[in-house]
């Protein structure tokens, strides 16, 4: 359930948005670890790749450390990163 104002509507909604943001949008953790909270933003964080997406783009991590986070060969990695790029 969202707020009547809010612009999304579903949780994809609210992916898709964050994907076409990366860099741009600030967001609070919170729950302790191992909590409810923290166990759901984790989940999402993993669904949608944004992590390991943004921490490989920002040179934290290698883009094999990347693929292996999100659990994917390189050739669909790269694939996604292109068809990612492109779209913003």
């Amino acid at each position: 359930m969202v707020n009547k104002k809010s612009p999304f509507n579903t949780l994809g909604d609210l992916v898709e948005h964050v994907k076409n943001n990366l860099g741009k949008l600030n967001v609070a953790r919170y729950g302790a670890i191992g909590s409810g909270h923290n166990v759901a933003w984790n989940i999402l964080v993993d669904t949608a790749g944004i992590e390991a997406y943004t921490s490989w783009k920002s040179g934290e991590i290698t883009a094999v450390k990347a693929m292996q986070e999100i659990g994917v060969k390189k050739t669909t990695f790269y694939k996604l990163v292109r068809e990612y790029e492109e779209s913003i």
